[in-house]
């Protein structure tokens, strides 16, 4: 009785609620929220997100600033923040069911929040599944039971979610909706005053604090070092959105002189990997984003001895960065942990900066990724799958004025008892 109430109240509310905690489920969230109103203005979206988001038209109720973590020890900053997120969350739900509840990435939360969700009778649509192919493939049970449709952007997630019974589509990769027009490019070397011919290497230290104070420092150094050598000329960092620049600029200070060949671009991620000869890239969608580009690039990424010790005894796939997920082989060099030293960054950067032929069997191997993406036009696509779960407008509206009579004769019926 309780599920079947919930249910008649989603439908009386044209609202959508999108979860995303970090700054790349931000930006697919964003893409997809515009996808969504430009084929349904009626639609009412709210959730959990960041800039893009909010700048697509998404009534925040918690900003991912305080929410984007990773690992066991590292999510133990956060889990006031977190925990009051998830009970704020669940009492909205309970208290004004949504029409669906569309989760993005952020497995550990949105996997929690599904339970919820289908408890109340709320659909369910996941987009960007959890990785559970590359580890704690345990939990394909739990998403099975509470998930309603997967929005894949991998080709080779289909068979995984198929046979575990899970309803799926495969939309692609928003990524490469990105397009940069030359012109763009033009503007953005205008803007931080790039000149013809320099040698330019970008670093993109990830989204979460954590993530950047635990990276930058390192990638610096390196930087400094491959300048020191004649190998660099310039230094471009793309600051995502999430991050407060005072972290950049309290690991910049520790530089000196160089500081002066170092530029911090704010949410200009493509800007800079357009711009680079080569980059090194913190694990994640970025590392996928240079590939879309083109640009050759090393990935980084480090985490807390305890994180990675359990990271370790989880993890089932071959390879960590994304590029070489889709690869099925090692395209970029992943640097991680112990390995992570400014010196193998500067090795591999290196070669890459100088090297024409390195740098150029590696953008062929790049391409070769982003044909495996699909085509453009993943967030239209997604928009489509999830409207059709809901139904069209047309049908939607008539099937709320079908609940209200129902409701109404509902509550003459019971007066009359």
């Amino acid at each position: 009785m309780h599920r079947g109430r919930a249910a008649r109240g989603a439908l009386t509310m044209a609202r959508v609620v999108l979860i995303a905690g970090e700054a790349s489920g931000d930006a697919h969230g964003g893409k997809l929220a515009r996808a969504l109103l430009e084929r349904d203005p009626t639609l009412v979206l709210e959730g959990i997100g960041g800039a893009e988001m909010e700048k697509a038209g998404v009534r925040l109720l918690h900003d991912i600033r305080h929410l984007g973590v990773v690992g066991v020890v590292e999510v133990l900053s956060q889990w006031r923040a977190i925990w009051r997120a998830y009970r704020d969350l669940r009492a909205r739900l309970r208290a004004a069911p949504p029409a669906a509840v569309v989760l993005i990435d952020y497995p550990d939360f949105n996997l929690r929040i599904a339970r919820v969700a289908k408890g109340f009778g709320i659909p369910v649509v996941y987009y960007v599944s959890p990785q559970i192919w590359a580890w704690r493939p345990g939990r394909l049970a739990a998403i099975a039971a509470r998930v309603d449709l997967m929005l894949l952007l991998f080709r080779f997630e289909l068979d995984v979610y198929r046979e575990a019974g899970v309803p799926c589509r495969w939309v692609g990769h928003p990524l490469l909706d990105d397009a940069v027009s030359d012109g763009d490019q033009e503007t953005f070397a205008r803007r931080h005053r790039l000149a013809p011919g320099e040698r330019v290497l970008g670093l993109l230290p990830g989204s979460r604090a954590l993530e950047v104070s635990q990276l930058l420092p390192t990638m610096l150094d390196a930087a400094e070092r491959l300048h020191a050598g004649g190998r660099l000329d310039r230094v471009l960092i793309a600051a995502a959105p999430s991050i407060d620049i005072g972290l950049i600029e309290t690991a910049l200070e520790r530089t000196g002189g160089f500081r002066t060949r170092v530029t911090v671009a704010a949410g200009e991620a493509a800007g800079v990997l357009r711009a680079s000869r080569a980059a090194v890239v913190a694990s994640g969608t970025a590392t996928l984003q240079a590939a879309v580009l083109g640009t050759p690039l090393v990935m980084v990424y480090r985490v807390s001895p305890l994180t990675a010790w359990i990271a370790r005894r989880l993890v089932t796939a071959p390879h960590l960065a994304l590029v070489n997920v889709v690869a099925g082989r090692r395209v970029v060099p992943e640097l991680v942990q112990e390995a992570m030293t400014a010196e193998r960054i500067a090795a591999e950067a290196g070669r890459l900066l100088v090297d024409d032929r390195a740098a150029a069997a590696m953008k062929a191997e790049l391409a070769g990724v982003r044909a495996a993406l699909g085509e453009p036009g993943a967030s239209a696509r997604a928009a489509e799958a999830i409207l059709e779960l809901l139904g069209s407008s047309v049908t939607r509206e008539a099937t709320i004025q079908r609940h209200a009579r129902l409701d109404s004769g509902f509550a003459r019926g019971g007066n009359r008892g």
